[in-house]
């Protein structure tokens, strides 16, 4: 079977047009709040800053900026370390960002791609340096007159290529009949009154997640490209939850004999209520590891989530050549729900939640607007899900 693949155009000239660079801006801009839930990170407030600088002067964007006007914009955001800083101090302060800012929209080419179209962004951004000739500079503006830039690229094009083994939607190649052209389900009743019939369809018990792929979190981080198990820090990990695995077992073995031989009823109800409330403990803090295992995807624990929605899984990816050594990922995934209209008031409504009792071990897709109805199975292979109830 064909799937589509996304290829890049290297010939592709940057959009100039003023109007379309000012609400390529403002959609990213909305997908960074919204989608990204507003990254604290320094990279996403220095996008936000070139993103206010596009939208409010978008004739003046691709001529790039002076780096005092970035951090005199980064300063009207709130980042008053930023403020009066010189013409040395403030290329230096870019510079010890921008690198993370093009990693951080490389890793999450897919999701724009995808999930963009939904807050009007059309449009594919790079961050890129302008030197003193007025081309662009790969090694990093070394130039004393050096713009910085945020240009906006026409989105990759679409590319028949035969299946593979171990394609998974994180990279960038998506099993679905478009990614890039078909609409987000809405109920058939709807099509109508919401988009016509210019955009085709798919079925009401059908779901597809979009993954947001996480580095930072906050007290805790992880590479762009995964966390290997090889490396001295994966195994680091995986001896540490280990170990805690162990300790866990000895733990109840004790309370168990603890309960066992109170000397009392009053004893043995304290020491049983206790043994309780540790074991919930114990579950809450390491339960994710043994799901990690048993399943290659768990919820995050609570120090890689965030205040708002405990939505962020770990990943457990393999190899497909089996050649290299397993590694983690940290990632959001993102659905629109079919049932209720979802390309308009459902925007991004479907967030990862627990099975709870009726799906009891399961990871599943839950509409924010009806979190006991609509409920939805999550494969984080595929990307899709089903209808459950």
């Amino acid at each position: 079977m064909d799937i589509l693949q996304m290829v890049s155009d290297g010939d592709a000239q940057p959009v100039t047009d003023p109007v379309q660079i000012a609400k390529a801006a403002h959609a990213l801009s909305q997908l960074l709040e919204k989608e990204w839930d507003g990254e604290k990170a320094l990279w996403a407030t220095l996008l936000r800053a070139l993103c206010r600088l596009a939208e409010t002067a978008p004739a003046d964007n691709n001529k790039g900026w002076l780096p005092t006007s970035i951090t005199n914009a980064v300063d009207d955001l709130g980042e008053k370390s930023w403020k009066n800083l010189g013409d040395v101090s403030a290329k230096s302060r870019i510079n010890n960002h921008w690198r993370k800012l093009g990693a951080n929209l490389a890793i999450r080419k897919n999701n724009i791609i995808t999930r963009g179209p939904q807050f009007g962004l059309l449009f594919e951004p790079r961050s890129e340096v302008i030197g003193e000739d007025g081309k662009p500079d790969p090694k990093g503006g070394r130039g004393k007159k050096a713009r910085y830039c945020l240009l906006f690229f026409p989105m990759p094009t679409e590319k028949s290529a035969p299946s593979s083994k171990g394609t998974t939607p994180q990279s960038g190649v998506s099993e679905s009949p478009s990614i890039l052209s078909s609409a987000v389900s809405v109920p058939h009743g709807a099509a109508s009154e919401q988009q016509g019939d210019s955009s085709p369809l798919v079925p009401e018990n059908y779901i597809q997640y979009y993954p947001i792929p996480l580095t930072t979190f906050r007290l805790m981080r992880l590479p762009a490209d995964g966390l290997s198990m090889a490396g001295w820090v994966g195994r680091l990990l995986l001896v540490s939850m280990t170990g805690s695995g162990l300790a866990f077992f000895l733990l109840s073995v004790l309370i168990f004999l603890l309960v066992l031989y109170a000397s009392s009823v009053l004893d043995f109800l304290r020491n049983l209520i206790v043994s309780g409330l540790l074991l919930i403990m114990l579950r809450v803090a390491f339960g994710w590891w043994l799901n990690l295992i048993q399943n290659s995807v768990a919820r995050a624990p609570f120090w890689w989530q965030p205040f708002t929605f405990g939505d962020n899984v770990i990943e457990r990816r393999l190899d497909p050549n089996g050649t290299a050594p397993a590694s983690l990922h940290l990632v959001r995934y993102v659905a629109d729900c079919p049932l209720c209209g979802a390309q308009r008031q459902g925007l991004s409504a479907v967030r990862l939640d627990s099975g709870r009792i009726e799906f009891y071990g399961r990871i599943v897709g839950r509409c924010r607007h009806a979190p006991n109805e609509h409920v939805w199975s999550f494969d984080h292979i595929t990307g899709r899900g089903r209808f459950l109830r």
